[in-house]
């Protein structure tokens, strides 16, 4: 075991006494361990200095955040250590039992092709944290379709394949955690959460400049799915509107679910080939045959409905169907929904 999995631990400004008993309990379980100095004090050169006696040492000069460490960490191993099956990283906290990191490094040997995340929780007492995470859950709800509990963890490991497919994606401080989740969806990449224990909840010492500047990028990380969500969606009311006054004079029901159909076939054939790289990307046969007979599905039913609330209720024919298909969007991803996220 130990000759085969590397510990990646990124460093700035540390509290050198922590880490010592920290690196005392850990060595017991592994051989090979990286550590990142993330642009830390001048005053902690004398404690890398030290490091770099027993350890492989890396240096960013300036703090250059999570992500950087490990694309920095990963480009390291993979041209420094060629036997190296597994890559451990740990967050900046490395108040983390050394137990859990065992616990998550030997799900990673049964799970091939795997990322494994060791999860922690936001704590309720975090306000601002607690915000951003029902942000992040309904984010994931809307342009994925899928339940993501949690975006923080302490803990991640994977084999060398699932590290070459990280290394691709662009680092930022603020959302890798994130862009790993989304990189999962997106490529099909299996995750496993594994729940560990801190013992010290880091998100307490976040400062508000932090806080606002990760709200930002997430907003920013987001946007780009937002207006492929959007684009498709105007095209369908736009065109349910036309065939709806073109096909029928009438406020029939068979008028108004036959333009339903037109519109949302047409427009979800331009969301897929506007999405296909980013959602709609399933390898699974099975899974694209369902997924298409629950939004023709989701179309015939959302007509007759639209026709109850425009022709029965009175109610405007645009918005009836926006308010229709608010309504089935959330009631079909709470009975179809598929959570991908698996828990060990």
């Amino acid at each position: 075991m130990k000759n085969e999995v590397i510990l990646i631990i990124p460093l700035c400004n540390p509290k050198i006494e922590n880490f010592n008993n920290f690196i005392t309990e850990i060595e017991k379980y592994f051989n090979k361990i990286l550590i990142i100095n993330d642009g830390s004090n001048k005053k902690y050169n004398d404690f890398f200095d030290n490091l770099t006696i027993k350890y492989a040492v890396l240096t960013n000069e300036v703090p250059l955040g999570k992500g950087a460490c490990i694309k920095s960490g990963i480009n390291y191993i993979l041209e420094n250590y060629k036997d190296i099956k597994y890559f451990a990283f740990l967050d900046y906290d490395f108040n983390i039992d050394a137990e859990d990191i065992i616990k998550c490094y030997k799900i990673a040997t049964n799970n091939p092709n795997t990322i494994i995340i060791g999860k922690n929780y936001i704590d309720n007492s975090n306000k601002i944290k607690k915000i951003i995470n029902n942000y992040i859950k309904i984010n994931f709800m809307i342009y994925f379709n899928k339940l993501q509990d949690n975006y923080l963890f302490d803990i991640l490991i994977m084999d060398k394949l699932m590290a070459k497919k990280i290394y691709k994606i662009k680092e930022n401080h603020y959302d890798f955690n994130i862009k790993i989740i989304i990189k999962s969806y997106e490529d099909e990449l299996k995750i496993l959460y594994c729940p560990i224990k801190t013992l010290e909840n880091k998100s307490q010492n976040k400062i508000i400049i932090k806080t606002l500047k990760e709200i930002i990028d997430n907003n920013k990380l987001f946007l780009k799915y937002c207006i492929r969500a959007i684009i498709p969606y105007v095209l369908s009311l736009l065109l349910f509107t036309l065939f709806f006054y073109y096909i029928n004079s009438s406020n029939d029901l068979s008028g108004i679910i036959i333009s339903n159909i037109i519109s949302g076939i047409i427009s979800f054939i331009f969301s897929i080939f506007v999405n296909y790289n980013n959602i709609y990307k399933i390898n699974s046969l099975n899974k694209n045959i369902i997924y298409f007979i629950k939004k023709i599905l989701k179309i015939i039913m959302g007509g007759f409905f639209i026709y109850i609330l425009y022709n029965l209720l009175s109610i405007n024919l645009l918005f009836s169907k926006i308010i229709i298909d608010v309504i089935m969007a959330v009631v079909f991803f709470c009975v179809f929904s598929n959570i991908r996220i698996e828990n060990e």
